[in-house]
């Protein structure tokens, strides 16, 4: 009897211990989940899940570099080695995260080798934190930047605007930049310079631009003239 009821307290406070570190993970602002000294998951909670766009059944098959970029998997690779022997008890980097529908999420990654009582194991504590917002506001930034040095460097518009093209696409990720300007005589708006940023593919779109004449109040350009405020249109 005394062994059933030591064997019934242990039970018992091994499940209090599971729910509290369920509660744990599930309050946290931020992804949080853990993984074994290999990088497979073990568990994962909401948060995370949800940012690595995956669910917890599925990630539990998984390894943590398998969902990065393909770019940033041998660096963590690496890492997860260096905490599996001990080297190190913590790491941090910023990733690219690969959510399962294939779009790309920067995060900031931190993983801790948690203490354990058994030689030669590791479990591994899992921080991920979406920055995408920091990222854009940064690039932003840099833009700014970037057109300012232009624009008090250029001896006119017409050596400035082709240069502040170049940067939005640089710094933006755009495929091709236009500048459209105001024909006064013909009452229309005329793509007066371009920059193209991915090649001989857009040149095609470039040629019939060239050739386009808008009126105020159609497409997206010609609205934007009309109404005199900024606007834009989903790809």
């Amino acid at each position: 009897r005394v062994a059933a009821a030591a064997s019934e307290r242990r039970i018992s406070e091994l499940s209090a211990a599971r729910a509290l570190l369920d509660a744990i993970l599930e309050s946290a602002d931020v992804g949080l989940g853990l993984a074994d000294g290999e990088g497979r998951w073990i568990e994962a909670n909401a948060r995370l899940a949800s940012l690595l766009g995956w669910t917890k059944d599925e990630l539990r098959r998984m390894t943590l570099p398998a969902v990065l970029a393909a770019a940033d998997r041998p660096a963590v690779d690496e890492a997860i080695a260096t905490l599996r022997a001990g080297d190190v008890s913590r790491w941090t980097a910023e990733v690219v995260q690969a959510r399962s529908d294939g779009t790309a999420v920067p995060v900031a990654l931190f993983v801790a080798r948690l203490p354990s009582g058994l030689p030669g194991s590791a479990t591994l504590l899992v921080q991920e934190t979406d920055i995408t917002v920091r990222r854009r506001a940064e690039t932003l930034r840099d833009c700014i930047a970037a057109v300012r040095q232009v624009m008090v460097s250029s001896a006119s518009p017409d050596v400035a605007v082709p240069q502040i093209l170049a940067e939005f696409c640089n710094h933006l990720g755009f495929d091709v930049a236009g500048h459209w300007a105001v024909d006064a005589e013909a009452g229309v708006l005329r793509l007066r310079h371009a920059f193209n940023a991915a090649g001989p593919a857009f040149e095609g779109f470039l040629f019939a631009c060239r050739a386009t004449a808008l009126a105020a109040g159609v497409p997206l350009a010609g609205r934007v003239w009309k109404a005199g405020v900024l606007s834009a249109d989903p790809d």
